[in-house]
Order: structure tokens, then sequence, then C-alpha cells
């Protein structure tokens, strides 16, 4: 059983990566004047804020001038000028995956994240993270002190690992650090305040032995001790899927947390107990990439009540551009990673500088690509990046491609130069393909698959050379058929499917999104076996020219609630 191990912020020492300790101790809160909107309270509550972040990938934010961090800094600056208790939490998914992070493997990200609170250089005992599942990508034993151990060693704010039992690598952790805890405990406001973490356990690498999947009893186990130590106000930092927050909800009632500041979804939401649209307790998610943040104002009232709301003005708003003006200091440190990356980037691939932002093609049309649609329906640009792994096996019937391998997280508007900045932003990983070969029945087990947890997740299909009716509300898909006949698919009849080593399990650390139903041993031999898409799709563009690439949405999945749209689906 893993340590319980707590820890009063400001009550412990440690060393950052600029050797600085964090202070000795966090300064308790006096209460605050009436101008201030955090801390005691004229009707006796007391009284602090949080800004919340989850799944942000990118420290610059989105090529159209949404989020980034240097706007995320001014929002925080913004919430803290008439509040001295303004808490950031961070839900995971920061290191990995991103253009940048195969160059700096997430050291960028804890570079800006560092700077979040003004100051590059002292810790930040009001920032506090934790980990996601692409916290893991490098999920090899010797990847933990080459990479994780250092990230976390060298970031200045906290981290927890509630429910991640760490392998031990020469006696030692394979990932610690003084600040990296199993739970918190800090005043804001004048309120104690304990937070603790859940992380999904869909993806263990090699240096974790196990993280633990009970969640329900996880969070009741973590939310009793921290009350016993005394804290007022309990939050959940997760990293889950939506249905496993809202289950910790609903089953624990008063004896769960107060809230639960979520990330893996990527869509903003929330979710109250219950299912209803209110209620004392709720699930809060922000966009990825930090276009919508959240933010919230809590309170211990003079009885002892919880309460909160969602902050005004900030919560929920699109970040960008002009609202607000990013931070000059973050947006100077950004600045100077990306111009570094641009560089190193080139540099390898023996090309000029400035390469990435040459020109491949033109949009012909608008190609949507932006993650509540690419992750749920149907696109142009899903149906054109996976017509080109069919183009690479001929005598394939039909192909699949997880959408959480397109990670533009943004449509390309008509008349957009394609650069390979695009390219290279869409596809954070190399993306290598394999021929298999499975039955019909396989094949509807892989679309039922797609269209489960139907929530803008990153295993939903985009396909190539089939065609089906998705039923969004039962979250069914039938009347599958073979394209361009539109032959029914057969239970037993054999077919050969373009599909990725990520996918098949062959990459290394891989839960496959899922698709436990496709192994290794399904692969036929091809020539083209292990062609990276990647590369296909730079070629397919440069080969497009001036003539650019306009593909149009064909009905290849008709959703129901969709039906006016075009349908080749039985």
């Amino acid at each position: 059983m893993k340590r319980r191990h707590l820890v009063a912020l400001g009550l412990f020492l440690s060393a950052t990566a600029c050797g600085k300790p964090p202070p000795e101790s966090v300064p308790p809160d006096a209460p605050a004047p009436s101008a201030q909107a955090c801390g005691l309270q004229p009707d006796g509550s007391r009284r602090f804020r949080v800004l919340h972040l989850n799944d942000i990938y990118r420290i610059e934010g989105l090529a159209d001038g949404r989020g980034g961090l240097a706007r995320i800094r001014s929002v925080r600056t913004q919430l803290e000028r008439d509040c001295d208790a303004v808490l950031v939490t961070h839900a995971g998914d920061a290191l990995f995956p991103s253009l940048l992070s195969r160059e700096f493997e997430g050291a960028q990200m804890i570079t800006v994240l560092n700077a979040l609170d003004g100051d590059t250089e002292g810790f930040d005992a009001r920032l506090i993270a934790t980990f996601g599942n692409h916290e893991f990508d490098k999920g090899a034993l010797d990847d933990a002190k080459k990479i994780l151990d250092k990230r976390v060693e060298g970031s200045q704010f906290t981290w927890l690992d509630t429910t991640i039992e760490w392998a031990t690598i020469d006696g030692q952790p394979a990932v610690s650090a003084p600040h990296l805890v199993d739970a918190s405990l800090l005043t804001l406001g004048g309120v104690e305040v304990g937070l603790f973490s859940l992380t999904v356990a869909k993806q263990e690498p090699e240096y974790v032995d196990e993280i633990r999947g009970e969640y329900v009893e996880e969070a009741r186990a973590a939310t009793e001790q921290l009350r016993e130590q005394g804290a007022e106000v309990v939050l959940a930092l997760t990293h889950l899927d939506v249905d496993d927050d809202q289950r910790i909800l609903d089953e624990l009632g008063d004896a769960g947390p107060d809230l639960i500041l979520g990330g893996h979804d990527h869509d903003l939401m929330t979710v109250y107990e219950g299912g209803e649209q209110t209620g004392p307790r709720a699930v809060l998610k922000g966009d990825a990439d930090g276009v919508r943040v959240r933010a919230v104002e809590i309170w211990v009232d003079a009885s002892g009540e919880v309460g909160w709301q969602l902050s005004a003005g900030v919560d929920s708003e699109v970040l960008g551009p002009g609202q607000p003006e990013p931070d000059p200091a973050v947006s100077a440190i950004v600045d100077g990673l990306l111009a570094e990356h641009a560089q190193l980037f080139c540099a390898s691939k023996g090309a000029e500088p400035g390469c990435l932002d040459e020109k491949l093609t033109v949009a012909g049309t608008d190609l949507i690509a932006e993650e509540t649609e690419i992750r749920r329906y149907e696109t142009n640009f899903g149906d054109w990046a996976v017509d080109q792994m069919l183009a690479t096996f001929p005598e394939a019937d039909l192909a699949i491609l997880n959408s959480g391998s397109l990670r533009l997280n943004q449509d390309i508007a008509a008349g957009t130069e394609i650069t390979r900045r695009i390219v290279e932003e869409t596809f954070a990983y190399p993306i290598s393909m394999q021929l298999i070969e499975i039955d019909g029945a396989t094949l509807q087990q892989v679309l039922d698959r797609s269209v489960e947890n139907w929530s803008a997740a990153g295993h939903w299909l985009q396909i190539a050379g089939l065609a089906y009716r998705h039923d969004v509300g039962a979250q069914t898909a039938t009347g599958a058929v073979l394209l361009p006949d539109r032959e029914a698919i057969e239970p037993k009849r054999k077919y050969r499917v373009v599909a990725t080593e990520f996918l098949l399990g062959i990459t290394p650390g891989s839960d496959q999104d899922g698709y436990l139903m496709l192994k290794p041993s399904m692969k036929v031999e091809h020539a083209n076996n292990g062609a990276d898409l990647v590369e296909r799709v730079v070629a397919a563009l440069t080969a497009a020219g001036d003539a650019g690439i306009a593909p149009v949405f064909e009905g290849r999945i008709c959703s129901s609630d969709r039906a006016d749209q075009v349908c080749l689906a039985g």
C-alpha cells in the first residue's frame, strides 16, 4: 500500500531547478479588508479563488491566437488584483505530446509553468499539478530518470501522485522530489484547503508499478484523511473520463470532495452531482490548450457550510485574441523557446532555417480539424488524412485512424497556406502504418468501440473505404458498408484494413485506445508496412502545390443528430 504522505504547503523544503528552495512557510492569511474579494468578509465568510487548467500541450496556444500560457498568466494577474488567495491547478497532460516536446521532452512546458507566478526563480506554493496519461508517453524504464524525474524535480510548484505507485530504481522511487506528494493541505483566504489527485489507469509505463483504478474508494479515503487533518474544503484534481468523475460525485455525496477539477476530456464542461442542472458539487473541466479555462470562487460561510460560484467574466471565456492581452514577460519566454525549437527542427532535417513555415500547399476550402468536431464526427480533414493511408496500401479495403492522432485542434480556413508547421502540429508523433486482415465481426467491434463514450475522446475513428450510421443517443454503429459499392459488411468475410501501430498495440506503452480486439498477429505482409503517415501527408500536400486541397464531406459517418447531411451507409 502506498504511503499516505500529507504535506502542508509551506512547511516543507525542496530544491528547485535553480537550486533555490521554496519559502519555509506561506505567511498566514490575515483577515482581508472589505475591498478584498477574498479572505474574511463582513458576512463572516472566508473566500478564495481557483484558476483551473487542463490538457495544455502548446505553450504558445493555437495559431489563431486563442489560448496560450501568456494569456493564462494575464488571467491569473486579473484574478489576483482583488484577491490575495488564488490557487492555480493543472489536471495533467502538460509535458507531452506537442511539436516542441519532441525536441525538448517537456522541459519547455516546465520553463513556462515556472513563470506563471511572475517569478522565474522562486517556488510557486499556489500552483499544484497532477499527472495525465500523456505524462507517461515516454514509458521506458530509463525514461524515468532521463525525463520525467527531471521535469518534476525542475518544477517550481507541487505535483500530486495520490494513486500512483512508482517502481523502485536503485533503491529509490523512479520519480521523486520534495514537492512530489500524495496530498496537500494549505491555507487560502483563511480556509484550510485539501487536495488529492486521481490519474486515469489506462497507461502504465515501465517505471510505474500501478496506477490504482478504484477511483471512488480512492476519493473516499483521500477525502476522509484530508478532513481528519483539518481540511474545510476538499478539492479533487483528476485526469479521468467524465463518467468516472461523475460516479465519484454520485456515489460519495458528502463523503467525497466538494469539487472535482478535472481534465482528460478536452472539452469545457460543468457536470453536477446526479446529472442535475445545478447542485452543491460538480466536475469542472476546461478546453484543451487553454482556449477556455475555469475560474471559481469558493467560500466557507460563518456556519461552516461550503459554497462556490463560477467567476463571471473569466470562467469559460475564450482567451484571445486580445482578451486578455498576453503577459509580456511570459510571451518573451515562449517566443524564445519557439525560436530555439524552429532552429533545432530545421537543422535536424538538413533544411534551411525557417523550414517549418515554408508553404506546402493551400487550403481550397475550410478544413475542419477542431477537436470537438474531429473527435465526434466525420470531417473533411479527417477524410483526407485517412485517404492518404488507403492510398499507401492500394490493396486495402478500408483504413482507420484514431482522431487522437490529429491534434491540431483548430480549423484551417480556406486560403490558408498549409506549412510543415501545420503538419507537425497536427501529428504529434510519427504514425507507422500496417496492413492487417480482420473479419467483419471484428470490424463491427472496432466500430462499436469508436462510438463508445461519445464525448470528444481520442478513440473516435476517422475512416476511409467504409460508411456506417451512428446513433449518437444509443451510441450504436449500424448499417456498415464497404465503399464505393456500398456492399454490406459480412461478419465472416475477411477485410484488409490499414491501421496504425498504436491501434495494434505495437507502439511501446500503447493502450490501443481500447481497440484490444486488434492484434499484431493480424498483420499481412506488405512492402509499405511501417510507412510513416506524416511523411505521406507531406508528400501529398507538396504534390498538390498551388492547386491546393479541397476535400468534401462524403457521408461516411452518418450521425443521427445531423440527419440533413449526405449518407453513404446502408
